[in-house]
């Protein structure tokens, strides 16, 4: 069994994978032959028909490459975790980077030192939203983590800032296929409604933004609020209470981001 196992889900993605493997491989050098071997990474492919196969073949990594029809991008995940063989899980998907290659490998000493078994079932870093090559990059404010402000989607975590323990993501039952794109925002919910996580206060990762799980504020919440409804079992008054909470947020965060937009007019203005 490896310590970690880093997965990488495919589609047609061509334009997107070539930053993901570079940095993959900038984290391979900054390892030790021994790390090395004992370090996983998987590339989950739902049969793509462009490029992404032979960038993978073409790239020198060790990397091990399952490429067939899936469900979407959680059953991938579902099907990537249930193939690895780390005792810690990380998805890593095509655009997303190690933007903190020696960071990754502390990180990686550090749970590779647990003891067998460990109570602990989940370690987060810090993120770096690069703006989907849009807007400019900047750090998010994930940590401290808060399972309230996650839970209401007001300071929901960065996924691929996220590594699981495999047996405990099998044990959940791995992401769930019946809340959309929502499926990571509801291992979170579930992981950290158990435990707190383990913190590594630097931003490790940099995550591209602009995927399936970007939406629209109001159709977010609204996403959100099916989900909490599923993952917590609310009925009556919580499910109330979980719709009026969409709502509050919503408009929260509306407001931050009208305001953001307003900052950056004002400063491309003075400059």
């Amino acid at each position: 069994m490896t310590t970690i196992s880093m997965i990488t889900v495919t589609y047609n993605a061509e334009d997107f994978l070539p930053s993901t493997l570079k940095s993959v491989e900038a984290l391979f050098h900054c390892m030790s032959e021994y790390d090395r071997s004992d370090f996983e990474y998987l590339v989950i492919d739902g049969g793509s028909r462009d490029s992404t196969l032979s960038l993978l073949a073409n790239s020198g990594l060790p990397c091990r490459v399952i490429s067939e029809p899936d469900r979407g991008i959680y059953d991938a995940m579902n099907k990537g975790a249930a193939l690895s063989s780390g005792r810690w899980v990380q998805f890593l998907n095509a655009g997303d980077v190690i933007q903190d290659p020696a960071g990754y490998v502390d990180l990686y000493h550090t749970l590779q030192a647990l003891p067998t078994p460990t109570d602990e079932l989940w370690a987060i870093s810090g993120a770096i939203h690069m703006g989907a090559g849009v807007h400019n990059a900047r750090t998010i404010g994930n940590i401290p983590h808060s399972w309230v402000g996650h839970l209401a989607g007001l300071q929901s975590h960065c996924h691929q800032a996220c590594w699981f323990r495999r047996d405990a993501l099998g044990a959940f039952g791995g992401y769930r296929l019946d809340v959309g794109t929502a499926a990571d925002y509801a291992s979170i919910v579930q992981f950290g409604f158990v435990r707190p996580p383990m913190v590594f206060d630097r931003p490790i990762i940099g995550y591209l933004g602009g995927g399936v799980s970007d939406s629209s504020q109001r159709e977010v919440q609204h996403l959100l609020h099916k989900t909490r409804r599923r993952v917590l079992r609310l009925n009556g008054v919580g499910r109330v209470l979980s719709s009026l909470l969409a709502v509050a947020v919503y408009s929260v965060n509306s407001f931050r981001i009208l305001l953001g937009r307003s900052r950056r007019k004002l400063v491309r203005g003075r400059a």
